[in-house]
């Protein structure tokens, strides 16, 4: 099951990505959680107000901002690890309507930042935010998603990779469902890794499996 998951991943992969950090990369997101203790926990966090946050850029699908996907003060939900630091920017946008948002997280080579598990379907859920570089020249992230399998234990799959270049844009859209096995989990948060550079991201949203 796994192996075709890493095939498909790499098919993101951008023509500046460096092999050996990806191999890494992907090895970690894909066998390290497996390999982690035991059961994961079945508490989740609901999805928010819906919105059609791209609507703009011709994606008008219904989205929920991810817990503390604004990473603005007093906005929790994610875990760092190794180079991440806020920054006072926003995305230009204001895609929230929130006119007062005026921060983003930096995450440097061999940092990672990590979202709260949310309560999402793993059947179509999508992950969509906005992303430059911070450095000079362009950067690129890996994503992965992490969920609660049928046997009741903790798994990663990586979905793809986000390349940025100096300009705030929104990401390409990274669909979580590709590859996983077809059933409705309740647990599902995202791993954004830089591969290449660093990358600064702001107003992370999800598709929380709204299909009537």
């Amino acid at each position: 099951m796994l192996a075709p998951a890493v095939a498909a991943a790499a098919l993101f992969v951008p023509s500046t990505a460096h092999a050996g950090a990806l191999a890494d990369t992907l090895a970690e997101a894909t066998f390290g959680s497996l390999a982690k203790l035991g059961r994961a926990d079945n508490s989740c966090i609901a999805p928010g107000t819906v919105s059609k946050a791209f609507s703009q850029w011709n994606d008008r699908a219904d989205y929920v901002e991810a817990p503390g996907g604004s990473f603005e003060p007093g906005a929790l939900g994610w875990d760092f690890s190794g180079s991440v630091s806020y920054a006072s920017e926003n995305e230009p946008f204001k895609v929230s309507g929130r006119r007062t948002d005026a921060r983003s997280i930096v995450v440097g080579g061999g940092g990672s930042i990590t979202s709260a598990a949310m309560c999402a379907g793993l059947q179509y859920p999508t992950l969509r935010f906005f992303a430059k570089s911070a450095g000079r020249g362009n950067a690129s992230a890996l994503i992965t998603a992490r969920y609660t399998g049928a046997d009741g234990l903790l798994a990663a799959f990586p979905v793809g990779i986000v390349s940025a270049g100096s300009s705030w844009a929104p990401s390409t859209v990274s669909l979580t469902g590709s590859g996983i096995p077809l059933f409705t989990g309740k647990r599902l948060s995202f791993r954004i890794a830089p591969l290449y550079g660093s990358l600064q991201v702001d107003d992370v949203y999800v598709d929380p499996f709204r299909r009537t």
